[in-house]
């Protein structure tokens, strides 16, 4: 089904960023790219915005944070029956939040 082809493509980006391309991509690119997937997969609409990412984060922050979204990610396709997804990313001085909203039409 879709649903299922959506949640291999997560789990195969966010495989491919555990095993390197994080490190050279970035935690904006590789969200990028897993967002990118999800719409390509038809399931859902997916955002992701960025405010303030000036700089990289130190490299095991992005991997633990790109993580994390995946896994929410992950989630909300599993069960959240959802019909659009926002994630973003605001960084401002030395603070840094993620944002994952999930709607529903």
């Amino acid at each position: 089904t879709e649903l299922e082809r959506a949640i291999k493509s997560v789990r195969e980006i966010a495989h491919d960023m555990r095993v390197g391309i994080m490190a050279e991509l970035g935690l904006v690119s590789a969200t990028r790219n897993l967002a990118d997937a999800i719409q390509s997969s038809k399931v859902m609409k997916v955002n992701f915005r960025t405010s303030g990412m000036s700089r990289r984060l130190p490299s095991e922050l992005e991997a633990t944070c790109f993580e994390l979204v995946q896994e929410l990610v992950t989630n909300v396709i599993k069960h959240a029956e959802a019909s659009k997804l926002e994630i973003q990313y605001i960084q401002y001085d030395e603070e840094f939040a993620i944002n994952l909203e999930d709607y529903f039409n």
